[in-house]
């Protein structure tokens, strides 16, 4: 497990890891991934939980990573989540196909991973206790789990800790998210969004967004630039490293003497074009879903006020199964009930 954004160790584990649980759930195709978002108990492997005393394992948990540079040996912004598998695995195949479920404290940070085929590795039982030691980070002390010998099963990106931001997870199975995650990440919203253009404008009756509003709340649910989502910088998204400055500004009319090479080559160019289309074309593609959910959110709202608000009720209801009914016949009935 990594934080989406790059962060120092002391603080992975301050505020990514602190309340972190992961449970790993089994499918196959008796039992695929159902539609509701809560996983079978039945399928349910095994829950790893971060607890930052742990200098040893001898069951299922969550341990952070050490890093070197040959001097120092710090805290990492790295983190195992260790699940001894039990009887949930034919012993014939050496992979199994995993489900998660990630939460911090009692909200869900993190979408279902979809992870077929994945891996089982052998650990000894308990972890060695002479791979875990204390390293500093951020002048936090904290144990740190070396698992170099071992390859990872899969890779799991940690949103940040939520703040006057919400956040909301899309589920990898393509279903929605919770009802009560997305309106409380709405309301969330609604509450810090910037009201600078008319800040007298009421706010908008959710049970009444435009489309246009849908979409502009999944913007900011999702893109969050200053802290998941940072714009590609030149620098990072190039092979050669070249600063935007030298992607776009041309050789100078009189060359030096002698010619220097110019570094902002039209691959690098490329590069940095591909990532800026990738970044962009990867946001608007989670807001359109989401928009879709949003509205449907809103919809659904309505739905219900109406019918609260209702004084009668029909119900309509078949009278003839089959055939079609002939003038002294009727083909379904109605009730209307009142108060």
């Amino acid at each position: 497990m990594y934080p989406l954004v790059p962060t120092d160790g002391g603080d992975f584990s301050g505020r990514y890891l602190q309340g972190l649980t992961v449970s790993a759930y089994a499918v196959d195709l008796p039992h695929p991934i159902p539609a509701a978002e809560a996983q079978p108990s039945t399928n349910l492997i095994g829950t790893a939980t971060y607890n930052a005393a742990t200098t040893a394992a001898s069951s299922s948990g969550i341990l952070q990573h050490q890093v070197t540079d040959g001097i120092l040996t710090l805290a990492a912004s790295v983190a195992s989540a260790v699940i001894f598998v039990g009887g949930m695995i034919d012993a014939s195949q050496p992979y199994i196909n995993v489900v998660l479920q990630i939460k911090r404290n009692s909200t869900q940070i993190a979408d279902r991973s979809l992870n077929y085929d994945a891996p089982v590795i052998g650990l000894p039982t308990p972890l060695n206790a002479n791979l875990l030691d204390t390293f500093a980070g951020s002048g936090i002390q904290v144990p740190c789990f070396d698992l170099a010998s071992y390859l990872p099963t899969l890779y799991v990106g940690l949103a940040p800790p939520a703040g006057a931001t919400p956040s909301i997870g899309l589920p990898a199975d393509g279903s929605p998210p919770p009802f009560a995650d997305l309106h409380q990440a709405i309301t969330q919203v609604l509450a810090v969004d910037p009201a600078i253009i008319d800040p007298a404008a009421p706010a908008p009756d959710l049970a009444a967004l435009t489309p246009q509003q849908c979409t502009h709340i999944a913007r900011e649910i999702l893109w969050q630039r200053t802290s998941v989502n940072p714009v590609p910088l030149a620098q990072k998204a190039t092979n050669d490293k070249v600063p935007l400055e030298q992607l776009y500004t041309g050789p100078p009319a009189s060359p030096p003497d002698p010619p220097t090479s110019f570094s902002g080559d039209d691959k690098d160019r490329e590069e940095f074009t591909g990532a800026l289309q990738s970044y962009y074309a990867t946001l608007d593609a989670k807001t359109s879903r989401l928009a879709q959910y949003i509205f449907a959110l809103s919809a659904a709202l309505s739905c219900s006020q109406q019918a609260s608000a209702a004084t009668a009720a029909e119900l309509v209801f078949p009278v003839r199964y089959s055939g079609t009914a002939s003038a002294d016949q009727i083909a379904e009935a109605a009730v209307r009930l009142h108060g």
